[in-house]
Order: C-alpha cells, then structure tokens, then sequence
C-alpha cells in the first residue's frame, strides 16, 4: 500500500507537495510493479525497499530543511512583535544592534542615552484626530467625475474607490505634510476594518467614514513612529471592526504612546532614527521569511523530482 501511495505521489498533478488527484484521475491509473530481481529479491521486497529509501530520503534530507523553516517562522513573527517594546526597556541586544546602526550612519546617540515616557494618546493634542468632511454622499456623482490622472477617493471601506481631479472638489481635497505623512484607516468593511492603516504621502479624498490621524505640530510627534506603535498594539487592544479605535471611541482603548528624550536631540529626531532602524530590522526580517517559503517550495519540487528519477529508473514488469 505504501508502495502505491508513493507512485501517486510522484504522478500527482499539483505543486506545493500536495496531492491533488481526484478519483477520476485515480481511477484509470496502472501502478507499475517492480520486477522480481532473482528467487531471493522479489517484486514486494524491491517495493519495501523502495519505500523505505524514500522516507529515508525525506527524514534525512528535505525535511530537514521543511522542520527547520517550521521551527524559525514562529521565532522570527515572535521577535517582530517584541521589537519595539524591546527597544523601549533597553534591551542588550537592541541596544547593540542600535548603536551599530546609528554608528555606521554618523548619528551621534547611543540608545542607553535615550529615556522613554508614555502619554495617553488621546491627549497627544487637541484635533491631531480627524473625521474628514465627507466628499459628496452619492457615489454615482463622484464615478462620473473619475479620472485616470485625478487623486484617490478613499471610502469607509478598505480598497481605493476611485480616483478624482483636484478641480471637481478644491475645498475637500487632503494635503498632507510630505515630511510627516497623515495616517489613515477605514471604519467599515471586512474583517480587516479598524486594523489595517495607510499612509498618505500625496493628496487624497475621503468619501465616507474614514478615520485620519494628521500630526499638527511637526516638532512633537512622527506619524510613522506613532504609526509602528499603533500596528504593534493592534492584538493587545484587540481592534477590529467592532472595536476601531476611531476619535470618539478611542479614550475607551487607553492607549499609551512611549516617547523618547535625549539630552541633545529632539524628540522629534530620535523618533525619525527609531523609525529608521526598526524598518531596516523589519525589512531584514521579511527577506528571511521570503527566502524561506522560497526554501519551502524548492523542498517540494526538489521531493517530486528525487521521486521521479527514483521511478523511471526501475525495470517494470
């Protein structure tokens, strides 16, 4: 039985290490079966041997690299995730990460010179939270102002609407700071509402509920160092669709936002550096994982080639 199974698997018409033979396809297949070698080497003792190889081709070998890559995912997502909070209590290994990258980028601080406060982000400042004034209520006007080569209409969901000219709507258009991006995020929708954020480095339009978030005063706060903070707190304060943390709702969450000081630079400029570093961690990071659903897949096909080569190289009765 072992035997059959494994000749499915090499004729199997799937990819990824699946087998994807309906009962259809099954149904007509002939499974060959080795022939006797001499009176002491039968067909069934080459099939037991065959199967053997086999496994012990793919304990051995290729699911090594399988276990390996299982082992690692979760570690890496583990250490996505406590990067910033590692960063705020001083962590050793932050911390020499940290000043080598600082140090190979001429940026005069240690992150030992750096303290951190948290603030309720609610009280970060007066209107820093906006509920954008709606474009016009019916959409089929805004669909018949659409333009190729016009700026994107974002609704209360989380796709692009569509995308308008400037000129149809002057008084309604968002201009962001392009040194310190506004923040955004749909209140409605799939299951992503509420979780999934964008950053708005060129003008934009919002048509329905959207909630923005857009720094007023530029010397305190960086969007995209708040922005990390918010993404890495989205699990721990459980926002959804049912729990946006929109500026009316958003006292009830208790967020806190760490802030950085330094007896030289601003605020402001640690938490650019910050940012900067984290994205070359993070980013670092999703290359690991690229190469290892890469290594995944080459495990696969490298299984269906070993078991190919395996079976056409057999005399057949």
């Amino acid at each position: 039985m072992n035997y059959g199974f494994k000749k499915l698997e090499a004729m199997a018409e799937g990819s990824g290490g699946q087998v994807e033979l309906s009962m259809d396809k099954i149904k007509p297949l002939v499974i060959p079966v080795p022939k006797d070698y001499n009176e002491k080497c039968k067909s069934i003792d080459i099939q037991k041997a065959i199967v053997e190889f086999l496994e012990f081709w793919k304990i051995n070998y290729t699911d090594v690299f399988r276990q390996t890559v299982t082992h690692q995912k979760p570690i890496l997502e583990k250490i996505k995730k406590a990067l910033i909070p590692a960063t705020f209590r001083h962590d050793k290994t932050i911390v020499k990460s940290f000043n080598e990258f600082t140090k190979s980028n001429n940026y005069k601080i240690k992150l030992e010179e750096v303290t951190f406060k948290k603030i309720d982000f609610f009280n970060i400042k007066k209107n820093d939270l906006l509920s954008p004034k709606k474009l016009e209520k019916n959409q089929d006007l805004i669909l018949q102002n659409s333009s190729n080569n016009g700026y994107p209409v974002y609704s209360g969901a989380i796709e692009q609407l569509c995308k308008v000219d400037e000129s149809k709507y002057p008084n309604k258009i968002f201009v962001p700071n392009y040194q310190n991006p506004d923040i955004s995020f749909a209140n409605n929708g799939d299951g992503s509402a509420g979780r999934n954020f964008f950053v708005h480095t060129d003008k934009y339009f919002v048509n329905q509920e959207r909630t923005v978030i857009s720094f007023k005063n530029d010397n305190d706060f960086y969007s995209l160092y708040i922005l990390n903070q918010i993404i890495n707190m989205r699990d721990k304060y459980s926002m959804n669709r049912e729990n946006r943390p929109t500026p009316k709702d958003l006292p009830k969450f208790g967020i806190e936002i760490t802030l950085p000081s330094h007896n030289t630079l601003s605020s402001f400029d640690i938490q650019k550096i910050l940012v900067e570093f984290w994205e070359m961690i993070l980013n670092n990071m999703d290359e690991r994982f690229t190469k290892f659903d890469n290594i995944e897949r080459l495990t696969d096909k490298v299984d269906e080639a070993f078991l190919y080569r395996t079976f056409s190289k057999i005399e057949w009765r």
